[in-house]
């Protein structure tokens, strides 16, 4: 029937040669060569059974499949690939051309002449190309080739669109691959919510999560090249309609465009999870082995239990994630919102369907704050007492366990204090310590000579693999701080404890306009102290806050040094100014000149980029004093200064 079709095509084409017929459809198939259509058609379930998982077959039967585009390139969502589904499945097509939908839209059926063309697979995907080539070592499924495709499709009816089939993720299995299926009463997993479908400006795909009511979740994988890359799927519930795929063993979703995302409507409180009893105990180094076996969500009716080894209240560690452990191995737990278990409380989370992944390579499962109970309070974990050389020999075993080093030594070239990456030494090796600039902590000093060190073993950026991180202060036994003495000549606010009002020798901070409280603080950030000021998120309309130094005698000093920074760029709020008729206390009765040939960070500077400056002080004689300004308020002017490494002299 489609033989002679085609020849009744051409004969057409041929006559509105003849007579100037205007052809307006475009989308009609070519008519000007014949083309001898097999007569062996087989089913795309035929072809993907010829297919053994990890190999390559060249086939060799004169057959043809016919099938519907039910994916194209036109979003770039897929490069280079068609999608192609009939009665029973569907089949990714690799073809080395851009700019498919032109020829071959969603909708458009074609029929695949797949006379030597070759079988292959991808992460569990079968598809279906025109060439194997090598790739380092690799044997690799490339594309039909541009010049090569009139001879393998052939295109047949437009406009013939494919119903996606209704299912739930619990029934999507190896027979839906690639094929359309929709999803319904559907949500992003909260804590996706807002996060973009894929990173636009790196180029690099995401996994986005997205769950049913009942718990049930699958990955919304976009590419970076999508034309919808730089935009949030909507937050509420609805309907999902994409191409199923899997990645070995994660399911997988990829839509055509957007307008396949349906969710709008009122989400819903995803069921709370099965009762503590109804659930099978896991241990965790069972969660981690299934991990690297490829489990991205967790199994049915389960769940791990463990004491957390964590400590929110010294905020070491943010307050939507803790540590547990159970006997020797050990887990992030991440949750939705903000949590309250302490350290030492034993709690079983159940993992039912939750979110298994890596951070950075850290392992961690994500949770509904309701998933997760305490058991007891107060429990205690022993950390082994091992070297670094073991840590690192053995860090995935380690990764989220409690551990003592001994003979231990800090060390940093950043500074003195705890906040950044410092380096614990023993006598096996060096590994990294990283502490948050917003921890309690992060401003103390460390010890300067051997201490004991009890830590979380964890994992940071790639170059870093492995780190070790404190609860609080009392997990470093021994040794001893050298404190600085102030020296109101040479300011480095070392010491100073972040988010505290700045408190040194000789200098007085106030607060002009606004609380008391609004004055220079101290912060702490990679190892560095400094001050600054700010108006955003403060309470006060308006902000003035001064620093002002000691007396000063300007016919013993000659210059001043210091550097600063700014953010949030909305205004530029700092001056450094001089008076010689401060009296110490009547700040608004003296007269306030500005400092001469002073640089400042502006908004010509990155955030928080230090710009050092250095003034003569020659052009001024008798007594004063040397103040720096910050003026703003917590509506229109928010912009943040920073101060550091003043240096009179």
């Amino acid at each position: 029937m489609f033989f002679n079709k085609i020849h009744f095509l051409a004969l057409l084409a041929l006559l509105c040669s003849v007579v100037a017929c205007v052809d307006q459809d475009f989308d009609e198939p070519p008519g000007a060569v014949e083309v001898d259509l097999p007569s062996n058609l087989i089913s795309i379930a035929e072809l993907k059974a010829k297919h053994v998982e990890g190999q390559f077959e060249r086939l060799e039967e004169d057959a043809a499949i016919r099938a519907v585009v039910i994916a194209d390139d036109e979003s770039g969502n897929y490069f280079k690939t068609l999608i192609l589904q009939d009665e029973s499945g569907g089949i990714e097509l690799k073809i080395n051309s851009t700019a498919l939908y032109n020829e071959f839209p969603i909708g458009r059926e074609i029929y695949v002449l797949v006379k030597g063309l070759y079988l292959g697979d991808f992460a569990g995907n079968t598809q279906l190309g025109g060439v194997l080539f090598n790739d380092d070592g690799e044997q690799r499924l490339g594309g039909i080739e541009d010049i090569f495709v009139d001879d393998f499709i052939i295109k047949g009816e437009s406009d013939k669109p494919i119903t996606p089939n209704i299912i739930t993720i619990d029934a999507l299995n190896e027979s839906h691959i690639h094929t359309l299926v929709e999803l319904k009463d559907v949500q992003l997993f909260i804590q996706d919510v807002d996060i973009p479908y894929a990173d636009a400006v790196n180029r690099f795909s995401t996994n986005l999560r997205v769950e049913e009511c009942d718990g049930d979740l699958i990955t919304l994988r976009s590419s970076g090249f999508a034309d919808f890359a730089d935009d949030a799927p909507p937050a509420g519930n609805g309907s999902l309609i994409g191409v199923y795929s899997v990645f070995n063993s994660t399911k997988q979703i990829f839509i055509r465009n957007t307008d396949d995302v349906l969710m709008t409507g009122e989400r819903c409180d995803v069921d709370d999870f099965e009762e503590q009893e109804d659930t099978e105990r896991i241990t965790i180094e069972d969660l981690r082995r299934d991990f690297r076996w490829g489990t991205t969500v967790g199994p049915d009716s389960t769940r791990i239990e463990g004491v957390v080894i964590s400590d929110r209240a010294s905020e070491n560690i943010t307050n939507r994630n803790m540590v547990i452990q159970d006997e020797d191995y050990g887990v992030v737990v991440r949750f939705e919102e903000s949590h309250d278990f302490d350290l030492g409380d034993k709690v079983a989370v159940v993992i039912s369907g939750a979110s298994i992944d890596e951070f950075n390579g850290l392992l961690q499962v994500n949770v509904e704050n309701s998933r997760v109970r305490e058991l007891s309070d107060f429990d205690i974990v022993t950390p082994r007492t091992v070297t670094i050389a073991e840590i690192l020999d053995d860090f995935e075993d380690f990764e989220s366990t409690l551990v003592k080093i001994e003979n231990a030594t800090i060390s940093s070239s950043d500074g003195t204090s705890y906040s950044g990456s410092t380096t614990v030494t023993d006598a096996t090796g060096s590994m990294v310590m990283f502490t948050t600039s917003y921890s309690s902590f992060a401003s103390n000093l460390f010890p300067t000579n051997e201490v004991t060190i009890t830590a979380i073993v964890g994992q940071g950026t790639e170059d870093q693999i492995a780190q070790l991180s404190i609860r609080n202060l009392d997990d470093i036994e021994g040794g001893e701080v050298e404190v600085p003495e102030d020296d109101p000549f040479n300011v480095t606010f070392t010491g100073q404890l972040s988010f505290e009002v700045a408190n040194v020798d000789g200098w007085q901070n106030i607060s002009m306009k606004g609380a008391d409280t609004n004055t220079w603080i101290a912060r702490d950030f990679g190892g560095n102290s400094f001050i600054e000021a700010r108006g955003f998120n403060n309470d006060n309309d308006e902000i003035e806050a001064w620093f002002i130094s000691p007396e000063l005698d300007f016919d013993t000093l000659s210059n001043i040094s210091f550097e600063t920074a700014i953010a949030f760029w909305t205004h530029e709020g700092l001056s450094v100014l001089l008076a010689t008729d401060y009296d110490g206390s009547n700040i608004a009765g003296a007269t306030w000149t500005e400092l001469d040939g002073t640089t400042l960070a502006d908004a010509s500077n990155e955030d928080y980029i230090w710009v050092p400056s250095s003034v003569s002080l020659a052009a001024y004689a008798g007594k004063g004093h040397i103040a720096f300004r910050h003026t703003g308020d917590n509506s229109t002017n928010t912009g943040t200064s920073r101060i550091d490494n003043i240096v009179i002299e």
